[in-house]
């Protein structure tokens, strides 16, 4: 009866914790890998004791996945899960209300959600299972704060599984070329010999896999040739050289039976060349890297995109081997060889019996009466790791569209080139989400669209009172405190004032009642609190010395250069939207 619950027996090796002093256990496998029932088993191998009342290693486990949803139907109660695991003597209970297992010698395990890192903050553990970490949104803050809650015990540990399904942002450059060269109509390709990985790869438009591949090839170093009926993709370093005795070498109708070398000038060599990528860890943003050789034409600058997600340091790498490679394809040789050598291929590199140490790739190889071969200087350290750069990446915090805060204002003309009838449409969110589409109807359907506000309007309310004043005359006097919700606001020279600098609308939005100012002179009381004097009142014949002024918490919103008027013909400024 106990035998299909001893995990030891029918588990696979990569199932098994690993042996030694450690801290942290992650399982990366594809699906179907075990992952789920080799962390269930090992949360059992920490509660359990010898027997179902016997105290374990582990009193409290946190159980923590991506959502508490997943964390319930797969870690628990999946078919792989806690439950389904355990013997009916030492199988736990389930609390929803308290989101946590409880087993018969007491230990308990409570189950958290990525989404909420802080509700790790307090509780303490001397175990936990992780799952899917990868693909977390808050998977840093989540991690550092399961940190810090394990803190039970003498070994605290805890043990992750990552599914290999691309959503960890990497993928192996072998699996990526397979993918084009499916997509494009060729069947079996050899990408065995290839190495390294991709974080990301932009495909703008439809295009033909030899120029999807092209950037691919460049950045990792790889050729593409055709042996025996297949296409087979053969990295630059890594391989053997296969060494050429020249006495092998033979005549033919374009050489004499020596090797022929040449050497090109150092000149024809570009100095300064500029890689376009996108930037990895951070927004996936283009931004660009720059290398440049003391020596060369520094005059002028070779320009490249790679369509691909790169941190600065790999970048760098990659512009700092094509110089170098650059550097070395001044030296060519040609030679011709018997028939009978047959393992030289496009792409295999060689060296020569009285000069082992210098090294060539085979560019190109016509096959007749005998060999005939094209190849390029080729020195395999050359493809050296840059020191990494220490740079700080940006990653623009997401945020959600929540709803704004329109103002309409019903103004006189500001400039002479603006609509008289046309109403003027301010916006402010907190935080802004970006351009904000304006849309109009008669009623709540055929919604048609008005206008873009693509800036925050610096908007805010009266901190004080302002009495009525006299319109059109500076007023040195006179001032009024103004606390904003968006924007800031500076002072400005009389000169540029009298330009038309610093207007504002102050009124009721509500009644659409206002009063156009300007003013001069702005002090900074506490944040987001002005103070603003040297005023003029009345602008544009609104009249200050018509009301009794504008009392505390008056609307108070800064025309800048760019408010925008809604478009709107005369005939419908009195219906009703």
């Amino acid at each position: 009866m106990a035998l299909p619950y001893l995990f030891e027996f029918w588990a696979h090796p990569h199932q098994l914790p690993p042996d030694g002093d450690w801290r942290s256990w992650v399982i990366l496998g594809g699906r179907g890998a075990g992952k789920t029932r080799a962390g269930a088993e090992w949360v059992r191998a920490q509660v359990e004791g010898a027997r179902p009342l016997t105290k374990g290693r582990a009193k409290r486990v946190a159980l923590v996945a991506e959502t508490l949803d997943q964390a319930r139907d797969v870690m628990i109660f999946g078919d792989s899960g806690i439950m389904e695991c355990s013997p009916p003597d030492r199988r736990p209970k389930w609390e929803a209300t308290k989101k946590r297992l409880i087993w018969p010698n007491g230990a308990t395990a409570t189950i958290y959600s990525a989404h909420d890192p802080e509700s790790l903050r307090g509780p303490q553990f001397d175990a936990a299972w992780v799952d899917e970490l990868a693909k977390w949104r808050n998977a840093q803050a989540t991690w550092d704060m399961l940190q810090f809650a394990l803190r039970l015990g003498d070994d605290p540990r805890h043990e992750t599984g990552y599914t290999l399904n691309g959503r960890a942002s990497y993928v192996p450059l072998s699996t990526a070329v397979e993918e084009v060269c499916r997509l494009s109509g060729l069947a079996w390709p050899r990408t065995d010999r290839l190495w390294g990985t991709i974080r990301g790869y932009q495909v703008r438009a439809p295009d033909t896999g030899r120029a999807i591949l092209q950037p691919m090839a460049a950045a990792h170093g790889f050729d593409a040739v055709e042996q025996n009926g297949a296409v087979q993709f053969i990295p630059r370093w890594g391989q053997v050289p296969t060494m050429i005795d020249p006495k092998e070498v033979v005549a033919s109708d374009e050489t004499s039976g020596d090797i022929e070398t040449m050497r090109s000038s150092a000149a024809e060599i570009t100095g300064r060349v500029q890689v376009l990528f996108e930037e990895a860890d951070a927004d996936f943003s283009p931004i660009s890297e720059e290398v440049v050789l003391p020596f060369g034409d520094q005059q002028s600058v070779s320009r490249q995109e790679l369509p691909m997600v790169l941190s600065r340091s790999e970048a760098r790498q990659i512009i700092e081997t094509w110089l170098a490679e650059a550097h070395l394809s001044r030296e060519t040789c040609r030679f011709a060889l018997p028939p009978s050598q047959k393992v030289i291929a496009a792409g295999s590199l060689l060296s020569f019996a009285d000069a082992p140490d210098v090294t060539y790739r085979v560019d190109r190889l016509e096959r007749g009466e005998y060999l005939m071969i094209d190849a390029t200087r080729h020195d395999p350290n050359v493809r050296q790791v840059s020191p990494p750069i220490s740079t700080q990446t940006h990653v623009t915090p997401y945020v959600p569209p929540l709803s704004v805060d329109v103002t309409f204002l019903d103004l006189p003309m500001l400039k002479s080139d603006q609509i008289a009838h046309a109403p003027y449409v301010v916006a402010t969110g907190d935080p802004w989400p970006g351009p904000i589409a304006l849309y109009g109807a008669d009623e709540g359907a055929d919604f048609e669209h008005l206008a873009i506000l693509n800036s925050r309007a610096t908007k805010g309310v009266l901190k004080s009172s302002l009495p009525a004043g006299v319109h059109s005359r500076l007023q040195h006097g006179q001032s009024f405190d103004v606390i904003l919700s968006s924007g800031q606001l500076h002072s400005v020279s009389m000169l540029q004032m009298l330009n038309g600098a610093n207007i504002a609308a102050i009124g009721n939005a509500s009644l659409n009642q206002w009063e156009i100012i300007q003013f001069q002179s702005v002090e900074l009381l506490s944040k987001n609190t002005y103070r603003l004097a040297n005023l003029v009142r009345g602008k544009f014949g609104s009249h200050a010395e018509d009301h009794e002024g504008w009392a505390e918490g008056a609307d108070f919103v800064l025309l800048h250069a760019g408010i925008d008027q809604l478009p709107m013909i005369e005939e419908n400024r009195t219906a009703r939207r």
